[in-house]
């Protein structure tokens, strides 16, 4: 989160104004924001992840093969 933001939001804010709140608080204020460290470790495991899937599923589309007698 940025801090800097939060602390920004938080000044202008009217105590006696409950739609500058509802305003703050419906925004991406306290969404977190990612770094680009983070957005390339993603990519990373979002490829990885997507190479582990495509093996589970030849595996899975190979083992019967192996494992059950064809008909002669």
């Amino acid at each position: 989160m940025d801090m800097d933001r939060i602390e920004e939001a938080t000044r202008s804010l009217d105590p006696t104004d409950p739609e500058s709140m509802r305003t703050i608080l419906s925004g991406d204020l306290f969404t977190p924001q990612l770094t680009e460290d983070q957005e390339v470790t993603l990519r990373r495991l979002e490829t990885l992840l997507a190479l582990v899937e495509g093996l589970g599923g030849r595996r899975l589309r190979t083992a019967p093969a192996t494992c059950l007698p064809h008909p002669r």
